[in-house]
């Protein structure tokens, strides 16, 4: 099986799912630092751009609100757990670029 990057020397378990990350060989994934975090990039840079995205648009909460509160509290958590249930390259990338799209929309608008 090769690594999920194009340019990797590496061969990594059968098994699919998540053998070219773990269980970790001395102290690193199979496929290595380099290729898991250019693998990784995608994710980090997708929970960052919605919460940065999410920030932008919402609005104001309201302090003495405590639906309000936890509400934004649900929603917080959120491109946690979107970043991490999308592990799909071509995915992440057409979700970046709507998560920009809609922001600088908003901005605009």
């Amino acid at each position: 099986m090769h690594c999920p990057t194009h340019e990797c020397h590496h061969t990594i378990p059968q098994g699919g799912g998540l053998s070219w990350l773990f269980p970790f060989k001395d102290g690193a994934p199979p496929v290595g630092w380099e290729d898991a975090g250019a693998y990784l990039i995608l994710p980090a840079l997708l929970v960052l751009s919605q919460w940065a995205s999410q920030k932008i648009i919402s609005p104001p909460v309201n302090k003495d609100d405590p639906a309000q509160q936890q509400t934004q509290a649900i929603l917080a958590f959120l491109p946690v757990l979107i970043g991490a249930c999308l592990w799909v390259g071509g995915v992440e990338v057409k979700c970046l670029g709507h998560e920009h799209h809609t922001c600088f929309s908003h901005i605009f608008l």
